[in-house]
């Protein structure tokens, strides 16, 4: 069980990773909007210290996976190759504002559908508090995009 709960961990983690590098490289190819995407990317690295430190912690603490099953290990893992392939494909070619914003938000809502920061529940307040932090932020990261996106009638 707990190689799964490390599993699972990881793959968040390479997730957050992912985002940041694809925000990272947003910002290089819409320079009109090129600080907004690096906050994300930033932001993105953040939340992946976060599951860096909560993986490092995960001895000492009393961590449960969930019993609901929400946490789909190989459709994760198909959701990281998917970003991963959208990352490689998007270095190629010139990307629009619109689509930009129309990938980053369905990974974000992604994320919050799958309830992706609820998988674990713990005995320890800080760990719930963090997990809690990630969500709100990502659902942050999610209606900053959509308002991004719904100026966007001309891009």
């Amino acid at each position: 069980m707990e190689n799964k709960n490390d599993d699972v961990l990881e793959l968040m983690r390479s997730y957050e990773l992912l985002l940041k590098d694809l925000y990272a490289l947003f910002a290089l190819k819409i320079s009109e909007e090129k600080e907004f995407w690096l906050k994300l990317s930033e932001e993105e690295n953040k939340h992946a210290y976060w599951l860096e430190v909560l993986g490092a912690n995960m001895q000492k603490q009393n961590i449960s996976l969930n019993g609901d099953d929400r946490f789909n290990l190989p459709l994760m893992k198909s959701s990281i190759s998917h970003i991963q392939e959208s990352l490689e494909d998007f270095k190629k070619v010139e990307i629009s504002l619109f689509d930009a914003l129309t990938f980053a938000s369905d990974m974000e809502n992604s994320m919050i559908e799958k309830k992706f920061f609820e998988v674990f529940y713990g005995i320890n307040d800080d760990f719930d508090r963090v997990m809690k932090l990630l969500k709100e932020e990502t659902i942050a990261h999610s209606q900053r995009i959509e308002e991004k996106l719904k100026k966007c009638s001309t891009c």
